[in-house]
């Protein structure tokens, strides 16, 4: 079962360029809207929104090996230059985990964004975001789910070699990073919404290498997506997504369809549903609720790549929710902020 996991662990790294393996990928990407894009910070109405989202990928063949847990907080804090505009703050947070904590990267990043109004009925906003932080990248030598050559060369024994491969790795690297953003939103005169955006990350290219002799700069990362929101009805409502990610040598295209249905008379809560597909990698099955200002997701990635004979067409795991908490008595007017969903 270990020549299993290691070998498949082998084919995942050396094939994960196309899967984007090097930075954070979510299908639920609108759950993670600091990850996606610093344009998203503080875009809703309320007075603080607290969100997390974990995936485990490839979890029904070696399950804990691929992980990337990250959490997030967000607030509308002042108002800008104008009576419609506003400025938000945030930071996020995330890990990534690959072969049982022995590759591992997590960051903390801070992110700004201002929120400008294209007329004065505020239906129409161009915002503009940045993020900034820290990240390290983290190898654990001293792990047994390792063998390198000399102690293959020993009868296989685990343990921590002394060969040069062992301890001449610097297995500890740290590095700033920058993105920035831009989203463009639009609310129609029959309540449908729709919000296009692009984002660039890692845009100072830094060093990442774990290897001391090399020096490997971080591919820049782009981002566009939009979404366009509508009701059907009373009780129905669709809201298809287009994502599209850049970061070379590879690229990563996937669209979904949600719909939902409103519970209640009130439209307080909605359950969505929807099928996705990520280009010649997935296809996605997701689900969602809402209520007030609670909102939960999941998806299960159906793998239709090259890895399906190896995965047996399973795929990833995710699970997450947010919660956008009101402390003032609400208008009688009707906001005209818009509080996103899938």
């Amino acid at each position: 079962m270990k020549l299993v996991r290691a070998l498949l662990f082998v084919v995942l790294i050396s094939w994960g360029g196309g899967l984007m393996g090097q930075d954070v990928h979510y299908s639920l990407f609108n759950m993670s809207p600091l990850t996606l894009n610093p344009a998203t910070t503080g875009a809703f109405e309320g007075t603080l929104r607290i969100g997390g989202i974990f995936r485990d990928q490839w979890y029904s063949i070696i399950p804990r090996e691929f992980t990337t847990p990250s959490i997030y907080l967000d607030a509308p804090v002042i108002t800008g230059f104008g009576k419609r505009d506003w400025v938000g703050v945030g930071i996020s947070v995330f890990q990534d985990q690959v072969g049982s904590g022995q590759l591992r990267r997590g960051s903390a990043l801070f992110s700004a964004a201002y929120h400008l109004a294209l007329d004065k009925k505020g239906r129409s906003y161009l915002t503009l975001g940045g993020q900034g932080g820290y990240v390290q990248r983290r190898f654990d030598q001293m792990s047994t789910e390792i063998q390198f050559e000399d102690e293959l060369e020993l009868g296989g024994m685990l343990g921590v070699g002394n060969s040069p491969d062992r301890n001449g790795v610097g297995m500890n690297t740290n590095y700033v990073d920058i993105n920035a953003g831009l989203i463009f939103r639009q609310l129609l005169e029959n309540g449908a919404s729709f919000d296009i955006g692009v984002a660039g990350q890692h845009l100072t290219r830094p060093k990442y290498n774990l290897i001391t002799s090399k020096q490997e700069k971080l591919p820049m990362r782009f981002n566009v997506h939009g979404r366009f929101t509508s009701d059907l009805g009373e009780k129905w409502m669709m809201a298809p997504t287009a994502y599209f990610s850049t970061m070379s040598p590879s690229s990563e295209i996937a669209a979904q369809a949600w719909g939902g249905r409103y519970l209640g008379t009130e439209k307080e809560m909605l359950l969505r549903f929807g099928l996705g597909y990520r280009w010649k990698d997935a296809a996605e099955l997701l689900l969602g609720f809402d209520y007030k200002g609670f909102q939960a997701g999941l998806s299960y990635d159906i793998n239709v790549s090259q890895l399906n004979d190896a995965s047996n067409f399973q795929g990833g795991f995710e699970i997450a929710a947010s919660y956008i908490l009101k402390i003032y008595k609400e208008p009688v007017v009707p906001p005209v902020i818009f509080c996103p969903r899938l």
